[in-house]
């Protein structure tokens, strides 16, 4: 059962990804001619219960891409390759999984739906009590670019592999989570780039609950993508806080509105833990979004406000709750918060700054 489950669900598996005559200071959802190389990945997993345990498997996939855009019409070519692992562990049961992925395609479609052609080939090995099982299989590839920000001589994307919905509906209680990203770029990808490109795709790709690593994860990595935007910005044609920063942004954007959801759903049981969840994780959270251009008035993508509306919401619930609980200190965090973004969110009858030079927290 577990053999053919772990070897079924991973022999569906995935795809995809960057030069522009001249940069654009416009940041939007339309590819601008040229030819555009850089990365493709592809990380994620599934779980699902069995026999009173919990079954998992993990993937990493990442490759090279090059897209191609003249005249509103997109081609261009991509390759990866990639491993897997899995397993079950329970009452004395033990199984495993391995695959090994390899995948080669195209880009087409359009400068406005773009999308990512190919095949994607896996080998799969379960283990199972002594004995073993190996299937090997091949998928045709159609998947619609998503997200997609282009501009500044740069394009990112994440794509949606419609595995998920197939783990979920064959696999009674899966919970999949396999995601695409593409950072494509109109100059040589840096080795220092390749490497944040793939560091966002991993963010992006893990469990939706478990919030709390997600946003400490972003939080670093925005930090060297500081660092490196520091570097170029005294050469690049590009804006400050544009070319490196957009790889990041759709993992911020997806980061914050899952969080939101589930601080949402947390002070539906337990409105003290929520509150005081806000207080810690907020800060970190909304630099990352407005740093980005996740949300916020310079947001891109088209989510901002929306995204910006749910915070301040959710930073005015969790302040009244902080008073209910007497916990002046977090008070504070949301308060300084609010005093820096303008949300105007109020302490009783005091202002966000006021309370925030009473309780006396900067973030």
């Amino acid at each position: 059962m577990l053999a053919a489950a772990i070897v079924g669900a991973v022999t569906n598996a995935p795809t995809a990804a960057a030069r522009a005559p001249e940069r654009q200071d416009i940041i939007d959802g339309e590819i601008e001619d040229g030819t555009y190389t850089g990365t493709i990945h592809i990380h994620g997993g599934f779980t699902f219960p069995l026999n009173g345990g919990d079954a998992f498997f993990l993937s990493a996939i990442d490759g090279e891409a090059e897209l191609v855009a003249a005249g509103g019409a997109i081609t261009g070519s991509w390759t990866y390759t990639g491993t897997g692992n899995g397993g079950f562990s329970s009452l004395g049961v033990d199984a495993t999984s391995e695959s090994v992925y390899d995948g080669a395609g195209t880009f087409g479609g359009t400068a406005t739906a773009a999308r990512v052609l190919g095949t994607n080939n896996v080998t799969s090995t379960a283990s199972f009590q002594g004995t073993s099982q190996t299937i090997s299989d091949s998928q045709a590839i159609d998947e619609l670019l998503e997200n997609v920000l282009a501009g500044c001589g740069q394009v990112v994307g994440t794509f949606t592999l419609r595995i998920n919905q197939e783990i979920e509906a064959q696999i009674p209680g899966a919970s999949s989570f396999i995601r695409g990203t593409v950072a494509l770029y109109s100059e040589p990808q840096t080795d220092d780039a390749a490497e944040l490109g793939r560091r966002a795709a991993e963010i992006e790709a893990l469990a939706d609950g478990d919030f709390g690593s997600r946003v400490v994860l972003a939080a670093d990595l925005l930090i060297d993508i500081e660092r490196l935007q520091a570097e170029i910005n005294a050469t690049s044609s590009c804006p400050s806080t544009k070319e490196y920063f957009n790889q990041l942004t759709n993992v911020a954007a997806r980061v914050l509105a899952d969080v939101l959801n589930e601080l949402d759903a947390i002070a539906a049981e337990d409105p003290a833990e929520a509150a005081r969840l806000t207080a810690d994780f907020f800060y970190p959270l909304v630099r990352l979004g407005t740093s980005t251009g996740a949300m916020g008035s310079g947001a891109v993508g088209g989510r901002g406000a929306d995204l910006m509306d749910t915070a301040r919401a959710q930073a005015q619930a969790a302040v009244d709750q902080l008073l209910e609980d007497d916990d002046f200190t977090r008070i504070g965090v949301l308060a300084s918060l609010s005093a820096q973004m303008g949300w105007n969110i109020t302490v009783g009858d005091i202002s966000d700054s006021d309370a925030a030079n009473t309780f006396g927290s900067d973030g």
